[in-house]
């Protein structure tokens, strides 16, 4: 037996995104979809709103000390903050202040007041006193959800790899997915950024591990109509769009569309590995 992987970022009813659907060939094994809770998705909304936040006020203090900065040479050269005050001040009129540049601005003129003019340290360690609590927050609440995602996924793959069975996994680029914004795919805004939560080279990374930790086997399998094909009698049905859930035109069995692509991966593993097998024996 196998057990196969249909990695996506599906969004469910509720507000949460499955990250993948697990089954197995054996009769026993249970279709599995990996959820991230509506906890975790509620604590992305609360991380992306203080972003929102920071962004909006680091852009509208860029507009007011920009004219400042670019007023004369407010620096000597051999300062170390030099550079970082004369790229804020060259930036063109489209490249807004980051409230990561707001927020090290501020850190720093705290500590050393006198070096920039009393306008441009008067605002900005005015931004810094009204949003450093928000920065400090955002930054804590992202790196702590990011690590309760990061170990949810190490407990799921140790409870894969603990069957002792090969995994497949549907064959994907780990560089694409990890990308938040490539012009050349065809991904809406809104998939796009389900799967950035979803962060499915951190999943599938997190099994690769587990996998060569314990000696199991992790193959990459063609995704090519593991959604298409019935699993039940093999006919690919070519008129499937995006429907979650289909019939087959040929037996009638109604399938559930990721269960059936984890089902024919984990099938598609067993053919991999007899392939394999067979070139081994006869080398």
């Amino acid at each position: 037996h196998a057990i196969g992987i249909d990695i996506g970022f599906r969004r469910l009813k509720g507000g949460v995104i499955c990250a993948a659907t697990i089954g197995g060939t054996g009769r026993n094994f249970p279709f599995t979809k990996v959820e991230l809770s509506k906890d975790y998705m509620e604590r992305i909304d609360h991380i992306e709103d203080l972003q929102s936040t920071l962004d909006e006020r680091a852009t509208r203090l860029g507009k007011a000390i920009k004219p400042l900065l670019k007023a004369g040479s407010v620096l000597p050269e051999d300062h170390p903050k030099y550079r970082f005050v004369k790229a804020i001040a060259a930036a063109p009129g489209n490249v807004t202040l980051s409230f990561e540049q707001a927020y090290k601005m501020g850190s720093w003129l705290r500590h050393e007041p006198e070096v920039l003019s009393e306008a441009v340290r008067k605002k900005v360690l005015g931004w810094w006193s009204q949003n450093a609590n928000k920065y400090r927050e955002m930054h804590n609440l992202r790196k702590k959800t990011l690590a309760w995602r990061k170990e949810t996924y190490r407990i799921l793959a140790s409870e894969l790899i603990a069957h002792g069975l090969p995994i497949g996994i549907e064959e994907i680029n780990l560089n694409v997915f990890a990308e938040v914004r490539d012009r050349d795919n065809e991904l809406s805004d809104k998939a796009r950024g389900q799967r950035f939560l979803v962060s499915n080279s951190e999943l599938i990374s997190a099994i690769k591990n587990a996998g060569q930790r314990e000696g199991i086997p992790v193959i990459s399998v063609n995704p090519k109509n593991t959604s298409k094909t019935c699993s039940d009698c093999g006919m690919v049905n070519k008129e499937l769009k995006a429907e979650l859930e289909w019939s087959c035109p040929s037996c009638g069995v109604f399938h559930d569309r990721d269960e059936n692509a984890a089902l024919n991966i984990a099938r598609g593993t067993l053919s991999k590995i007899a392939k394999l097998s067979g070139k081994k024996a006869a080398a």
